[in-house]
């Protein structure tokens, strides 16, 4: 029972600290990664450089931090399509070698 009670203390303790987005930024500054949700179950990680421009972006599906997921992977296409709505081709360089891409990106 007073293990039931600790519980539910810091339950109450968690969720009356939670802070916003807004108050992490007034406290810390400008964040230099950000997580987008790019479609149902898929996010997008931009990691920005020192002049704020993204110099690094990673998609993925979906985890959670407490409760980690089974490995998941996705098509290649779906891949591609969003490759080309986050970085169109006409902006990047051309494609070097996608043979990590292929193997990481089995099946979703």
């Amino acid at each position: 029972m007073k293990g039931l009670v600790g519980y539910a203390m810091l339950l109450a303790a968690c969720l009356s600290a939670a802070q916003t987005s807004q108050e992490f930024h007034f406290r810390h500054g400008d964040s230099d990664t950000e997580r987008f949700k790019i479609r149902d179950g898929i996010d997008l990680t931009v990691e920005y450089g020192s002049d704020g421009s993204a110099c690094q972006m990673e998609i993925k599906p979906h985890s959670f931090f407490v409760q980690p997921q089974p490995q998941r992977f996705m098509a290649l296409d779906v891949v591609d399509g969003m490759t080309d709505e986050v970085v169109p081709p006409d902006i990047r360089g051309r494609r070097l070698n996608n043979m990590i891409e292929q193997m990481a990106a089995l099946d979703l």
